[in-house]
């Protein structure tokens, strides 16, 4: 028996379906050989923190009972049971990815309804439409609330998408087509007919105004912590900090700070740009922006605004790190001081004279006794 087990994937993405994906089951119950597919492979106990391998395997056939035999692809690490190219049986539920050697790359823009984009509604409906253009992979992004109202699409990264919504990538792929409708029952996308009839001219109405490329998701900005806690709807870009080649200069708040509280430096933070795309993916609209001005969001356009003249930097947004000291400069080396002479011995003296006794006082003389008083008179 070897020493690990495999991660049941299907139970961890029931738990977290939004940031932990995997492919439809539909995909995983019909590999082919040749395809590459991501097990996990947990240790039997954690090493240097480490709990589990992430490794692929080649598909070589069907076992005939619902699983798979394959072959590693990857040389463990940690685990000194199992080799470069040792068969490895697995079922559907292990199955965390699929590479089916598609070489084709997916266009860099998808279409997100507004009410996923900006108000993190869950995405239902995905669906794929012909594109409009060289970057549009034709993809479209919905929730179950504009499948009923009907929507408003901007255009987002394919990257972004995949980072704040990881699951919609079981549905999107270069080489797939059609319409996906999500299935609490099923925790996945399952195949649908139509898109609802509100939404199928937002689908095909191209990707509206497109935005500036964002810059490096590692690159960092000086956000408020209310910004951290709620939607971010104000973001100003100043000049990079000289010296920080991980500044993005953008600064990002909520936009009813006080200027007590933005001058208080305790109240921002630096963060990377990743963690902004994947709390508040409508923010990589306006990170492509080179003006140094202020945009806010407005909900009316569904899209950010230039605020004209707004280029002053505020005070407590980019705190100046402190300069390096130059190291202090060494001092030379005390001179040594000649031992100190010995003093003579002190001359010893003469024992003190003794004094006279003092002389005895005589007694006090007593003192007569008082005269007695006659008695006070009466008064009448």
């Amino acid at each position: 028996m070897p020493s690990y087990e495999l991660s049941d994937c299907e139970a961890s993405h029931r738990e977290y379906p939004r940031s932990f994906s995997i492919p439809r089951s539909e995909l995983r119950r019909a590999l082919e050989p040749g395809w590459l597919v991501k097990l996990v492979f947990v240790l039997p106990e954690p090493i240097d923190g480490c709990d589990a391998e992430r490794m692929w395997v080649e598909v070589l056939r069907p076992d005939g009972s619902g699983g798979f035999v394959g072959r590693l692809d990857n040389q463990p690490y940690y685990l000194k049971d199992v080799n470069l190219n040792d068969e490895v049986a697995f079922a559907p539920c292990h199955v965390a990815a699929i590479d089916n050697t598609d070489e084709r790359r997916l266009a860099p823009l998808v279409g997100v309804g507004v009410d996923v984009l900006r108000h993190d509604q869950w995405p239902a409906w995905v669906a794929k439409v012909e594109p409009t253009s060289e970057y549009d992979s034709g993809w479209r992004i919905f929730s179950e609330r504009e499948g009923l109202d009907g929507a408003t699409v901007r255009a987002l990264s394919t990257s972004t998408l995949f980072r704040a919504w990881a699951v919609t990538d079981s549905a999107i792929d270069v080489g797939w087509n059609g319409i996906f409708h999500w299935d609490e029952a099923t925790c996945e996308y399952v195949r649908a007919g139509a898109l609802p009839d509100p939404l199928d001219a937002a689908a095909n109405g191209g990707l509206g105004k497109l935005h500036p490329r964002a810059p490096d998701p590692e690159l960092g900005a000086v956000v408020t912590k209310r910004a951290l806690e709620q939607p971010p709807l104000a973001a100003q870009r100043l000049p990079p900090s000289k010296g920080h080649d991980d500044d993005s200069g953008w600064c990002v708040f909520v936009g009813d700070e006080s200027q007590d509280y933005l001058d208080d430096p305790d109240n921002s933070t630096v963060v990377p740009l990743a963690r902004l795309l994947h709390d508040y993916p409508y923010i990589e609209r306006v990170l492509g922006e080179t003006k140094l001005a202020m945009w806010v969001w407005e909900d009316e356009r569904a899209d950010w605004k230039l605020v004209p003249g707004s280029t002053q930097r505020p005070k407590s947004k980019k705190p100046k790190p402190a300069k390096k000291q130059p190291p202090a400069k060494k001092q030379p080396a005390a001179k040594k001081q000649p031992p100190a002479k010995k003093q003579p011995p002190a001359k010893k003296q003469p024992p003190a004279k003794k004094q006279p006794a003092a002389k005895k006082q005589p007694p006090a003389k007593k003192q007569p006794p008082a005269k007695k008083q006659p008695p006070a008179k009466k008064r009448r």
